[in-house]
């Protein structure tokens, strides 16, 4: 076990430093940084104030959400132009469309703003929305 967890974090590491131009540290900790996220957040669980803070709406993890899809979003969009210009269009196309999805869901997780720039939801809108907010 110990042997085939070691040859993972080498093929970890060479892939990310030679192939994606990524420090190899920082690609572990990239790959840990779920985990490490679940167990805490069972672990917060027996401490309510603590999970209340961690999973609330408008709190720390719909935050970390946020950052995580809207930087997803420009890194495809990034890797888009670039393949566009290398003329694989239809990967270019593929990573387009993960942009646009990535830029939809942060939307999304932030309510486009609403808390941000303080609009209340439409009357419509809040009929039929379980949230109340300006979402999907």
């Amino acid at each position: 076990m110990l042997r085939t967890l070691g040859s993972f974090r080498r093929s970890l590491r060479e892939e990310a430093s030679e192939r994606w131009f990524v420090p190899a540290g920082l690609a572990e900790a990239l790959f840990v940084l779920p985990f490490v996220g679940v167990i805490g957040i069972v672990l917060a669980r027996a401490h309510k104030p603590l999970f209340r803070f961690l999973t609330d709406e408008d709190s720390l993890l719909e935050w970390i959400q946020f950052a995580g899809f809207a930087a997803a979003s420009i890194f495809a969009l990034v890797c888009a132009w670039r393949l566009r210009k290398k003329g694989r269009a239809p990967l270019a196309l593929v990573y387009l469309a993960f942009s646009v999805a990535c830029f939809f869901i942060a939307g999304e997780e932030i309510a486009w703003g609403q808390h941000i720039f303080g609009f209340g939801t439409p009357e419509r809108l809040e009929e039929i929305n379980e949230q109340k907010e300006v979402t999907v």
